[in-house]
């Protein structure tokens, strides 16, 4: 027992210095949030495949009022990490900085690139959409739907 203890312990200080943390991005994204610098895109890292690290990309892209009154306040996140893999999010934040939810979406192309009111603007410019149906912006006016449509995809919102 105390060697396999022994074995462990030396094991995990070898191995502790070539395994590094990634970003802390939900701390990052509440900092960008509370800056409130509209249609900045914050960087924080620098992705290579190599060193293994990763690379955060965050965009206010503002607030806006629902119906209801309520305030909320969008950012779009890509973060790059692995082998060059990429997860992108829209996330929402309410009027007192607190996360309200996110959705997940596949590619980054597919974020939304600006906001005007309560509408969110998409570029849908790849061709990888042939969709006919695709949507270039999205009303928020009357909340958060549960399902997002976009034409090419749909994303579900998670709280």
């Amino acid at each position: 027992m105390l060697m396999r203890n022994a074995f462990l312990l030396i094991a995990f200080l070898f191995i502790a210095p070539l395994v590094k943390a990634q970003l802390p991005q939900e701390s990052l994204w509440k900092e960008v949030v509370e800056k409130g610098i509209k249609d900045s895109l914050f960087v924080f890292g620098k992705w290579d495949d190599q060193k293994r690290e990763d690379e955060l990309r965050l965009k206010y892209l503002g607030q806006f009022k629902t119906k209801d009154g309520r305030v909320l306040k969008l950012l779009t996140s890509t973060w790059l990490w692995g082998s060059g893999r990429a997860t992108n999010r829209i996330l929402f934040y309410n009027e007192k900085n607190q996360y309200v939810g996110q959705y997940t979406v596949d590619l980054t192309w597919e974020l939304p690139v600006r906001m005007r009111g309560s509408i969110i603007y998409f570029s849908n410019e790849s061709s990888k959409c042939s969709c006919s149906r695709k949507r270039k912006e999205v009303n928020l006016f009357y909340g958060l739907p549960r399902l997002l449509e976009t034409g090419c995809n749909t994303f579900q919102f998670w709280s």
